[in-house]
């Protein structure tokens, strides 16, 4: 019966159930002709051929297994069936059959008869036998002549693969007190399974190398071509260097290694690789164990303290023999990759040695078949090597040494065993191209790969090696500059639109480059001629160093903008292009904002907004509006809005990371720090200009410039609103803001909710006292003149209340004043004038008087609580001078007539001399006025302005003697029938009239009538 073995994936049962082929330890029974038959049938194809051990030998045991069952074949179970008469064997994994004690002679894993031939012992996770198990292997590779090894390192590499940490380190940790060691290895008591198997692996890689590489001199000196790699005892030593190697990977296990040890482990490697005719099959495994170091700290610095291992390393893996195998080409860029990682100072010390053979190579396998499954691993190599090494002096000056060098006529790539030439178009300059530069080289395999439209190994590469170009703060100044960016330029000129936005990411390199090292440079170039001026106390040279500094700055900053200025199309680019666009701009800014060096950055921030940040957003953001997409527009005030927007810092110099900027993830707006609020308010007239550019933009919403022009407000809030007294500064502010405002509203009127916030948002900023000048377009008179012709009476006094609410009273009638004399003023306004005043006190400033005058020349009604506060206020005046001079100020002969009469209903009957000669003389003056003259008369009469009509009734007679006046004369004498002065006085005018009897009013109390009785008898003869 063939044993139930348990199924495995088909690549594992591959790798697991392989092994030599030996005879069968019971020997091959004849095979009949139907089983001959069956063999022929096989499947498997007969072109590939079987290298065989040269000690394939027949082991027959002396006695056979029990129960007489044979070996396992790795033959498939049918044929096994047929070929072998012998009783299936049993299964050595069925864990039901081991003896639970350990001694060689019961059945389990400690017994070498236990093991059969390309079967290997597979048990779950975490099974219970599994300490049983590892104690057995260890035993039985004690034994230097077991001949099942490669099976037992099988069986520990599928326990390490198929076993979580935590189980590894119980099982592999243990004490093996148990285990029948040689004296050789009890040295402790409490030796581990580490340990020993470390010691044991050793021995068997000697033992194997040994055979294989003992007759390498007298091959080298009899120049005959090397033996064939035995395959069996390969197979042997790759497992043995697998599990040493997945021992070393785990840094719960390789603690455990002895430091003497993985010493020679690293020194034995390099001394392998280096062998001329090691095969492919072996520098596999060796190259998987130089390639990581998972040690600790502690353990690395002891174990690397001395840089030969290392060093010896580099080299042996430079000076290998090559293999044509994209799998070797593969490991050892990862090499390469992980030295760089892991040994830093070693790489950057040897570096002349390895970076042009990693740069060319790159180059050269656009030319070989390793390209496909090569070069992303190669790319990832490069770019660890920009990232590890990004600000390193020594690597810097061997990049720019080989791109600048000559190219050299043959050189040992990793694709290539020996120095070979490197492949050069065969052009009409192909002899005075290979005399030039590498650089040329380089430049011409990117086009090349554009071409074959691998655009991203193309512009990886690209990327990579600018960020070692040109001295620190000279990039622009390098010589090959203009042709090297004509790589990314043809890569967006493609039609493909991944390979332009390749192109475009590729340029966060030249960000980092120049905002990293050249402005650096750029603030000592700034400083100098400062320092100097300082310590020589005058401006001589000053010319000339601002010259210098000119002329440098503006390459630079020709170089960092270059993308955004070159750029042209007449139709606006993609939106994935224009977001990159967006991204690398975002890049610049998180650069220059570096809150590392933040007041450094501060004191040079004016040069950056001026010649960076505001020509970026000003060509491209916002250029010309034909040509200016509204999602660009938008994603430039985005960029405004943020940078204006106070808030606080949310990029630290605890999180700020200037290789950021490199990064495969833009940087996001959230990772721009706003400007400094400080700086905002004190280069208000900067930031004035971005502001009224955003208002002329046509494809903006109005609701989109408001939110913009808030941020400038918030900006610095949190400073005028603190200032004790109004700076110089902030007036020159408030002073810019009505033509700012002018701007914003000159392409359409806006609502009463837009007028509402604006007004809200300004007084939040500044104190409304100062918003009032006498101009008239001031800030309230811009936004009232811009909405008022769309606003109902009840939006009006909503809007002109929240204005007047923050106003002082003296404030307050100068706004309304020049509300008055506004071209957007109605009359339906004068009521809600008139309530503003009826709802303040009164002040008797003269300047106060004047504007209160020229309030009472509106006609408008409910106008009489003001007037008579007015008036109230006016004749509380005890000094007769200040009395006189209030009611001169008021300009009364002036107001409208309504206000006058009643003005003249408050002061008519006042006691005082003052009063009454005012009151006289400006009725005498309003009766002058010929418009008015009839109804001002019928008013005095009607009012019973008994005063008035007394000391003016000559004028006031002339004007009302008419017929038509009588009834209302009547109506008077009536009422003053007991006021004989009067009377008397106006009776004797009445006389004279042919059509008005006055008797009726004498009532025979003529003696209190002098006048009227001396006319009377003059005419009549008798009373």
């Amino acid at each position: 019966k063939v044993p139930n073995l348990r199924r495995k994936k088909n690549h594992e049962q591959e790798e697991l159930n392989s092994s030599p082929i030996k005879k069968q330890d019971h020997g091959i029974p004849d095979i009949s002709p139907v089983h001959l038959r069956l063999i022929n049938s096989s499947p498997i194809k007969r072109k590939k051929s079987v290298a065989f051990s040269d000690d394939l030998v027949s082991e027959v045991p002396s006695s056979p297994l029990r129960p007489s069952t044979p070996q396992r074949s790795i033959l498939k179970t049918n044929n096994l069936i047929l070929l072998n008469s012998s009783p299936p064997p049993t299964d050595p994994n069925d864990t039901r059959r081991w003896t639970p004690n350990h001694s060689p002679s019961a059945y389990g894993p400690a017994n070498p008869m236990f093991w059969i031939q390309g079967t290997i012992i597979q048990l779950a996770p975490n099974s219970v036998k599994l300490p049983q198990l590892v104690e057995g292997c260890v035993s039985v590779l004690v034994e230097e002549d077991f001949s099942k090894k490669f099976e037992v390192y099988a069986t520990l590499n599928n326990i390490y693969k198929s076993n979580p940490s935590e189980v590894l380190v119980k099982l592999f940790t243990i004490s093996s007190t148990s285990v029948h060691l040689p004296q050789s290895l009890k040295r402790d008591p409490s030796t581990n399974h580490i340990i020993n198997l470390t010691y044991l692996i050793k021995r068997d890689i000697l033992k194997i190398e040994e055979s294989i590489f003992e007759n390498e001199l007298e091959q080298d000196k009899e120049n005959v071509s090397p033996p064939r790699t035995d395959p069996f005892r390969i197979r042997v030593i790759n497992q043995a260097l697998k599990l040493l190697n997945n021992i070393m990977l785990d840094p719960e296990l390789n603690n455990f290694i002895p430091m003497d040890e993985v010493r020679w482990i690293y020194k034995h490697c390099a001394s392998i690789l280096t062998k001329p005719y090691i095969s492919k099959a072996l520098v596999a495994p060796y190259l998987l164990i130089i390639k990581d170091c998972k040690f600790n700290k502690k353990r690395k610095k002891i174990l690397f303290e001395s840089l030969d291992i290392p060093e010896s390393l580099l080299m042996s893996l430079l000076n290998m023999k090559s293999f044509n195998s994209s799998s070797i080409v593969t490991e050892k860029f990862l090499c390469i990759r992980n030295f760089v990682i892991n040994f830093p100072t070693v790489m950057a010390k040897n570096v002349h040695h390895w970076i042009g053979v990693l740069i060319l190579s790159i180059c050269n396998l656009s030319c070989s078949f390793y390209y496909t499954k090569c070069i992303g691993v190669s790319i990832n190599t490069l770019l660890e090597v920009s990232k590890v090494f990004l600000d390193n002096s020594l690597v810097r000056a061997a990049v720019n040494q080989l791109v600048e060098s000559e190219l050299p006529e043959k050189i040992k790539l990793i694709t290539s065993d020996s120095p070979a030439p490197i492949e050069i178009y065969e052009t009409q300059d192909s002899v005075k191209f290979k005399k030039a530069p590498a650089i040329h080289y380089i430049i011409g395999k990117l086009e090349e790969n554009i071409m074959d439209e691998n655009y991203k190994a193309s512009m990886d590469t690209w990327f990579s090696i600018t960020l070692f170009l040109g001295d620190n703060g000279s990039l622009e100044r390098w010589m090959y500059l203009s042709d090297w960016l004509k790589i990314p330029q043809m890569c967006f000129n493609t039609s493909n639109l991944q390979a332009k936005l390749y192109a475009l990411n590729s340029w966060k390199c030249l960000i980092y480059s120049v905002c990293h090292n050249d402005l650096e440079e750029l603030k000592k170039l700034v400083d100098r001629p400062k320092k100097a001026q300082e310590a020589k106390g005058s401006s001589q040279n000053d010319q000339g160093s601002k010259s210098m500094l000119n002329s440098s700055f503006k390459q630079k900053v020709r170089l960092l903008t270059h993308l955004f200025s070159s750029i042209e199309s007449k139709q606006p680019p993609q939106t994935e292009i224009m977001d990159c666009l967006f991204n690398l701009f975002l890049s610049i800014i998180y650069m220059l904002l570096n809150p590392c060096s933040f007041r450094v950055n501060v004191k040079y921030l004016h040069i950056y907004w001026d010649k960076i940040i505001q020509p970026i957003i000003f060509s491209f953001f916002f250029k010309k509006e034909n040509d200016s997409s509204n999602y660009l527009q938008n994603l430039g005030l985005k960029i405004l809005t943020h940078l204006l927007k106070p808030s606080s810092m949310s990029i630290t110099e605890r999180n700020f990371n200037e290789i950021r900027c490199l990064n495969n993830d833009p940087v996001t707006l959230a990772e721009i720090n706003s400007l400094p609020s400080r700086w905002v308010y004190t280069k208000f007239d900067r930031i004035f200009n971005n502001i009224a550019v955003v208002f002329n933009l046509l494809k903006l919403t109005l609701d989109q410039k408001v939110n913009f022009f808030n941020s400038f407000l918030g900006s610095i809030k949190g400073i005028t609103k603190k200032e004790v007294k109004t700076s110089e500064l902030t007036l020159d502010i408030i002073d810019n803001l009505p033509t700012l405002l002018v701007e914003l509203f000159k392409q359409e009127p806006h609502s009463f909710d837009l007028a509402y916030r604006l007004v809200i948002m300004i007084n939040d900023t500044f104190d409304a006292s100062h918003l009032i000048v006498d101009r008239k377009d001031g800030i309230y008179l811009v936004i009232l003149g811009s909405c008022m012709s769309t606003l109902d009476i009840t939006q009006k006094k909503d809007l002109l209340t929240l204005i007047t609410s923050s106003l002082s009273n003296k404030k307050l009638i100068s706004f309304l004043i020049q509300l008055t004399q506004s071209e957007f003023y109605s009359t339906d306004m004068d009521l809600i004038i008139i309530s503003f005043l009826n709802n303040r006190p009164i002040e008797r400033g003269q300047q106060e008087l004047l504007i209160y005058g020229k309030f009472c020349q509106l006609e408008a009604e409910g106008f009489e609580p003001f007037v008579k506060k007015l008036i109230q206020s006016v004749v509380a005046l005890l000094n007769t001078e200040d009395l006189r001079t209030a009611f001169d100020s008021l300009n009364v002969e002036k107001w409208s007539f309504s206000v006058f009469k009643y003005l003249l209903l408050l002061i008519q009957n006042a006691p005082s001399k003052t009063i009454q000669s005012f009151s006289k003389s400006i009725t005498e003056a309003k009766l002058k006025v010929a418009t008015v003259q009839l109804d001002f008369v019928k008013f005095l009469i009607t009012s019973n302005c008994s005063y008035l009509i007394s000391v003016l009734a000559d004028p006031i007679f002339e004007l009302s003697s008419a017929k038509l006046f009588h009834p209302i004369w009547v109506s008077f004498l009536e009422s003053n029938i007991e006021n004989y002065a009067l009377l008397d006085k106006l009776l004797v005018k009445f006389h004279d009239l042919e059509d008005f009897d006055v008797k009726p009013f004498t009532r025979n109390k003529w003696d209190d009538l002098p006048l009227l009785k001396e006319r009377w008898l003059q005419t009549n003869g008798e009373l």
